[in-house]
């Protein structure tokens, strides 16, 4: 005697096997996307200038800070892909690929390194090139050659409202002096 099949069942077997695919799927997924050590500490990760975010996906993976360099790429491509700008970043292998992905995308995550220096009344333009040769690292030959160029003057001129037409004049010795 043959048994007829039953449609329900067939329709209840085949969307278990789907569910139990789908979540095996996830659960692979998920697992890719999670941190790789739950006890690391923050590091300093640099961001090199004109790496694209593939390239840094796959850096990162590398280095031992994700899992799949492929997951994160997926993952990015979902919630929208962001530029990475160059620059030195915390992370933390204890921190999920996605967590990391909105950490480098932040602007303001960015660890800047900060310079003080005064610059007193009575200098002269000569004097405070040499100020910032010594602090920054700026060329004097490059920063007297900057400020005294007639187009860049101009477009200081234009973004800030105190400067005048005036300054660009050939009996002035530097433009920006004073």
């Amino acid at each position: 005697m043959k048994r007829k099949l039953n449609k329900k069942r067939v329709f209840i077997f085949i969307l278990m096997l789907i569910l139990i695919f789908a979540l095996a799927i996830g659960g692979f997924v998920m697992s890719k996307l999670s941190s790789v050590d739950k006890k690391a500490s923050k590091e300093d990760y640099t961001v090199e200038m004109g790496k694209s975010v593939y390239e840094i996906f796959f850096d990162l993976e590398n280095e031992g800070y994700i899992k799949s360099a492929t997951m994160l790429k997926v993952y990015a491509k979902i919630v929208g892909i962001k530029e990475i700008d160059a620059g030195t970043y915390e992370i933390s292998k204890s921190m999920s690929a996605p967590t990391i992905y909105k950490t480098l995308c932040e602007k303001n995550s960015i660890k800047k390194e900060e310079i003080t220096f005064t610059l007193n009344e009575g200098k002269n333009i000569k004097q405070l090139a040499k100020i910032l040769n010594e602090k920054v690292g700026i060329s004097e030959d490059e920063f007297l050659t900057t400020v005294n160029d007639k187009e860049y003057v101009k477009t200081l001129i234009e973004k800030y409202w105190f400067l005048e037409d005036n300054i660009i004049d050939d009996d002035i010795y530097y433009y920006l002096e004073g």
